[in-house]
């Protein structure tokens, strides 16, 4: 069978990178698994598989059995043509295939500019709200799960499938999929030729893909349209082939050293100090006396830094990166530095604090400052250095073992959104390194069974020590999914040490993550001045092994928490403060 997806009608689908929806161009959309991957997943079951990104004719049509259409619905969608709605009829009436499917938005709304007149009379209701979510009824979600409908070639072998933003159908058709009494997908002939219309298309779309019943849907639909008759068998070890396939749907800079690979991600502050001399110049309020004063001087004089610096932290802030972190480096911290302290709670004495003052103004500039009560007793600027106590400990205090990938907080109800690291000085040696791995890119290494079991609420963090657990107990935090979030561009939450899965398939795919994360991982050492800003729903990121001498010139770094929403944590925090006191049973 020969399959052909058209590109050419839909804005969301386009091929053409200046076309843009919602947050994302459409070219991001493409990278992020809307459409690369289906010639990937129809390799080995389609004879062919084609894009067609240009209006198609009849020679087009002559070269495809089936062809792939969104409906469009959008104003800037290129309405299906007069000319084109003919050689649409025809191709039916000859024994082709249309899969058409929706997009997610608004159903079109001039007949005769869209498919839907075009090749058959139906039209879509408005989106189903109506699926309380699993872990709040009393909210309605998007996700909605469809029975497949028995009786048909294409949903034999199938009981449910999951769809995103799905709309009811309305047209005398067969229905395949439904949900609350409503088709949600149905199938028609017309002439020799065969029709399925789905309400979304995001059910063959990679996040989705990885349950077995989506992509059986798919393969069993394809091969209908194609020949009128399916084979299960085929389609079951095909659909069990790509499911244990990961799927690239971009390419990464392999440079593994964040200071020397190329793109958005850094920030050369040291050619820019005769700039930021005058703002470290600025009299500020005692850090330690009034934090408030302190962070709101911080935030003006962030808004003097040169405008290359603002504008890389304000797209940072919108849109993140592949990476996931953002490293600026050569920030002027003044001549001396005091010794490092022995004591992480220790405020070694010093005239001017100019590496709280970076802190503060960057982490002003991402959200609002915070910290807990447990970590420092509740110090908003944190040290973080060797101690020989902790020194084999899970802790931000060890230095001879690698502290593993981790979310900051992850087990914690109001974990940072961005964690913010300003070197003072670096280990003796400079052999320490501090590791990530972005989501974006452990992404590309993960199977679609892996990526789909990921999503599911099956697995515990670890509660850390100085929140009162025994060190390095696995497991003891509540039940949460790894990924969240947009399933095409998905947050993460991962505890690489104190993860546990509930079942034997949710370890597999934590084991799976612990190799994907090791795989993109990138480092930098840092230096004194640098500054690296971590977002800890993009990123986990880990410490390598190194030498402590507890000398006083040991490597020593500030850790500041920040949040994009501080009020959500409001009932946890006395008094308005910025600390929060959340404590845990055990």
């Amino acid at each position: 069978m020969r399959v052909a997806l058209d590109l050419s009608h839909s804005r969301v689908w386009s091929a053409d990178p200046k076309r843009r929806t919602g947050g994302h161009s459409t070219r991001e959309y493409t990278e992020l698994g809307y459409v690369a991957h289906l010639p990937e997943i129809f390799d080995g079951f389609a004879e062919r598989t084609q894009i067609i990104d240009r209006p198609w004719t009849a020679e087009t049509l002559a070269r495809t059995d089936v062809l792939l259409m969104p409906t469009g619905g959008r104003e800037a969608d290129r309405p299906v043509t007069a000319e084109e709605s003919e050689l649409l009829a025809n191709f039916l009436d000859g024994g082709g295939g249309i899969l058409a499917f929706g997009d997610g938005d608004r159903p079109p709304t001039r007949p005769g500019e869209s498919l839907t007149s075009a090749v058959a009379r139906f039209s879509f209701g408005d989106i189903f709200v109506s699926q309380q979510r699993p872990t709040a009824e009393h909210l309605l979600t998007y996700d909605v799960t469809c029975a497949a409908v028995p009786g048909h070639p294409i949903t034999g072998g199938i009981d449910t499938v999951h769809l995103h933003r799905a709309r009811p159908i309305k047209a005398d058709m067969t229905a395949l999929l439904s949900h609350a009494g409503h088709t949600v997908a149905g199938a028609a002939t017309r002439g020799e030729g065969r029709i399925v219309v789905v309400s979304n298309a995001d059910m063959f779309t990679l996040p989705f893909l990885g349950r077995r019943d989506n992509l059986l849907f798919l393969l069993n639909a394809i091969s209908w349209l194609a020949t009128g008759q399916v084979d299960a068998s085929v389609g079951e070890r095909h659909a069990e082939k790509v499911r244990g396939q990961a799927f690239a749907t971009r390419s990464f800079d392999p440079e593994p050293c964040l200071a020397r690979a190329s793109g958005p991600h850094a920030i050369d502050a040291s050619a820019l100090h005769a700039e930021l001399d005058p703002i470290t110049a600025t009299e500020l309020p005692n850090s330690h006396e009034d934090d408030d004063a302190f962070i709101a001087a911080a935030e003006l004089c962030f808004h003097e830094l040169p405008r290359s610096i603002r504008h890389t932290v304000s797209t940072f802030r919108e849109r993140s990166n592949d990476y996931g972190i953002l490293l600026v480096s050569g920030l002027p911290l003044g001549a001396s530095l005091p010794p490092t302290p022995a004591d992480p709670h220790a405020r070694p004495h010093r005239k001017r604090w100019l590496s709280e003052l970076w802190l503060a103004a960057f982490a002003s500039a991402l959200g609002s400052p915070f910290t807990y009560l447990q970590e420092q007793s509740g110090s908003l600027f944190q040290n973080v250095v060797p101690t020989p106590e902790n020194a084999n400990k899970i802790s931000s205090e060890s230095s001879s073992i690698l502290l593993g990938f981790h979310t900051e907080m992850g087990f914690h109800p109001y974990p940072p959104d961005y964690l913010l690291l300003l070197c003072l000085r670096p280990d003796h040696d400079n052999e320490a390194k501090t590791i990530t791995a972005g989501i974006r890119m452990i992404l590309s290494r993960l199977t679609l069974c892996e990526r789909a079991i990921l999503f599911e609420p099956l697995y515990r963090p670890g509660i850390d020590y100085s929140f009162g657990s025994p060190n390095a107990t696995e497991g003891n935090g509540p039940a949460v999914p790894i990924l969240y979030g947009d399933p095409h561009d998905p947050f993460l939450n991962f505890d690489l040490d104190l993860m546990v899965g509930l079942t034997e398939e949710a370890e597999a795919a934590v084991q799976a993550l612990r190799t994907a994360a090791n795989q993109v991982r990138r480092w930098v050492r840092l230096s004194t001045g640098d500054l690296l800003v971590i977002d800890n729903r993009r990123a986990v990121h880990a410490r390598s092994e190194f030498t402590a001498r507890y000398d006083g010139q040991d490597r020593w770094l500030q850790r500041m928490c920040v949040t994009r929403d501080l009020a959500a944590s409001a009932a946890e925090r006395a008094g308005g403060g910025r600390t929060v006191e959340t404590t845990f049973a055990f």
